[in-house]
C-alpha cells in the first residue's frame, strides 16, 4: 500500500474513533438521565418497605423502566468494545504509516 493510500486509511479510521466516542459520549449521557429519571420518579418506592417495592417492581411500569436501564447499559458496554476495538485499529495504523515512512526515508 502506497503511504498516501495508507494516511487516507488512517484519516477514515481516525474519523471513525472520533464518530464512535461521541456516541459513547451521548448514549452515557442518556443513560445518566434516564437513570435519574428512574430514581425520582420512583423514589417512593424505595423508601418503602421489601414487600411493597418488590409488588410494585412487578406489576408496575417499575419493571419496564428497569429493564429499558438494563438494555442502555448493554448499549454502552457494545459501543465502549467498539470504541476500544476501534482505537486498537487506530494505533495499528499509525504504527505502519511510521514503518512506511521510514522504509520511504531509507
Amino acid at each position: 500500500m502506497e503511504i498516501k493510500d495508507f494516511k487516507e486509511h488512517v484519516l477514515k479510521t481516525l474519523l471513525e474513533y472520533e464518530q464512535l466516542n461521541k456516541e459513547l459520549q451521548t448514549v452515557r449521557e442518556t443513560y445518566i438521565t434516564a437513570l435519574s429519571n428512574f430514581y425520582k420518579d420512583n423514589r417512593v418506592f424505595f423508601c418503602t418497605d421489601k414487600e411493597e417495592l418488590v409488588r410494585e417492581f412487578f406489576n408496575s411500569e417499575i419493571f419496564n423502566q428497569a429493564h429499558f436501564l438494563t438494555i442502555h447499559k448493554s448499549l454502552i458496554n457494545e459501543v465502549e468494545t467498539n470504541v476500544k476495538i476501534k482505537h486498537t485499529e487506530l494505533v495499528e495504523a499509525f504504527n505502519m504509516l511510521d514503518k512506511l515512512w521510514e522504509r520511504k526515508e531509507n
